[in-house]
């Protein structure tokens, strides 16, 4: 992603596949939140980045989160926004 582009963490309890017509794949289903936006650091193509930390509740029940970004991104194939590999979270 182009370094300055805005990004979104989509926070969901299930897995899913649904195939976009640009070949981009939303991989996260039971969309509960979405955060954002987040700017990106860095400067040109593929040097964008950002970091966040969390930390969860102990008395949090066993919880599965799946999550994905996505990057409002001029430089994607699409010329619009990408999206990053998802990434599942599992809760002690």
């Amino acid at each position: 992603a182009l370094g300055g582009s805005l990004a979104y963490i989509i926070v969901g309890s299930a897995k899913s596949q649904l195939e976009l017509p640009d070949g981009c794949v939303i991989r996260v289903g039971a969309i509960s939140n979405v955060f954002g936006p987040f700017a990106l650091a860095g400067l040109g193509a593929g040097n964008g980045a950002f970091s966040v930390s969390f930390t969860f509740d102990p008395a949090l029940p066993p919880t599965q989160l799946n999550l994905q970004v996505l990057v409002l991104d001029g430089g994607a194939t699409n010329g619009e926004f990408s999206l990053t590999n998802a990434l599942e979270v599992n809760t002690p």
